[in-house]
């Protein structure tokens, strides 16, 4: 089975924390390959870049252009740039993930979603973190 060739743009603080990790591990597993990073700011893009070994770019569209073999693109940049990265990405026919909110108002949910539907690819709006269970005022079972 072919392996997903993933893409990550927006390389701040929540990729840090939760993006790179977990797609460092698929790769790291064999589930899929982690091929390139972006960034706009160009020294947090080398810096993460070199981190994982992998090509970076601070240009969303000269990254897609150069690496066409992208399937899937990771959008983790702030939630007011989804729109923009995500038509982007679907125009280049990859596929954008974001994380909720998908974009904050309802017009720029539309340009998602009407480019992924011109261009024939999907789209997904994924949480970072399961459903946690409070820890304090749990009834006791006993």
């Amino acid at each position: 089975m072919p392996k997903a060739k993933i893409a990550l743009v927006g390389c701040g603080w929540v990729a840090k924390r939760w993006h790179l990790p977990t797609i460092a591990e698929l790769a790291k597993r064999g589930d899929s390959d982690f091929v390139v990073v972006c960034d706009i700011d160009e020294n947090t893009a080398a810096e993460v870049g070199q981190l994982y070994s992998l090509p970076y770019y601070a240009d969303v569209e000269q990254m897609l252009d150069k690496h066409l073999d992208i399937d899937v693109v990771d959008i983790a940049a702030g939630d007011y740039t989804h729109h923009s990265v995500a038509k982007i990405v679907a125009e280049h026919k990859m596929h954008p993930i974001v994380e909720k909110p998908m974009s904050p108002p309802l017009t720029c949910c539309d340009v998602i979603v009407e480019a992924c539907r011109e261009n024939g690819v999907c789209f997904e709006v994924a949480e970072n973190y399961y459903l946690t269970f409070p820890t304090r005022g749990v009834l006791n079972a006993d």
